[in-house]
């Protein structure tokens, strides 16, 4: 489709013959035209709502004799006229590869990648992520699925005690979380 006389015009529709990958770029390369921008309307083999998507290229080379200045305000009416909700991407092309089964594929890996950060961002993510983890262990409130130390001969005394139903309540108190390199064991306990 192109604009003639301030209006969106189609120029050509292509008829399907294999998937929409197979067809792409036997398709849409002779759409290319260095002089004229354009834009072209490539329908997905998915569907949402019982129909069809579509692909919206808008083809803008760098050498076109005329270019959308108004190129918002044409797309936002194509948009409006086709049916947004159809229309499954939308990629600008300035250069013949970008409009292109490969272009198209490096469009959506682009799109998928996370978001380039400055140095500052990264070094506050490294940050924010080390920071979680040493919360996580030096927080005395988390609990551990299980944790193996050795028992003083006080404390293997005491869990025999709860056991035999002599104590009611142990409790383990360790200088781990303070003192990381020496590990004091108390037993803390009432008698019933």
């Amino acid at each position: 489709m192109r604009i003639v006389d301030e209006e969106i015009s189609l120029i050509k529709s292509v008829k399907v013959h294999g998937s929409w990958e197979d067809d792409f770029d036997a398709n849409v390369k002779p759409l290319q035209d260095a002089h004229l921008a354009s834009y072209i309307l490539y329908r997905l083999d998915s569907k949402k709502h019982d129909a069809y998507e579509w692909l919206l290229l808008t083809w803008m080379p760098e050498s076109a004799d005329v270019i959308f200045f108004k190129a918002d305000i044409w797309l936002a009416t194509l948009r409006r006229q086709f049916g947004d909700d159809f229309l499954a991407d939308d990629v600008v092309c300035h250069d013949a590869s970008d409009l292109s089964l490969e272009g198209y594929k490096r469009h959506l890996a682009s799109k998928a990648a996370p978001a380039p950060l400055t140095a500052m961002e990264a070094e506050y993510q490294l940050n924010s992520e080390a920071a979680t983890t040493h919360n996580s262990f030096a927080d005395v409130s988390s609990s551990f699925g299980g944790i193996a130390f050795p028992l003083t001969s006080e404390a293997i005394s005491a869990v025999e005690k709860f056991a035999r139903k002599k104590l009611v309540y142990l409790q383990f108190v360790s200088g781990f979380l303070y003192k990381p390199t020496f590990i004091t064991l108390c037993v803390i306990y009432r008698s019933i």
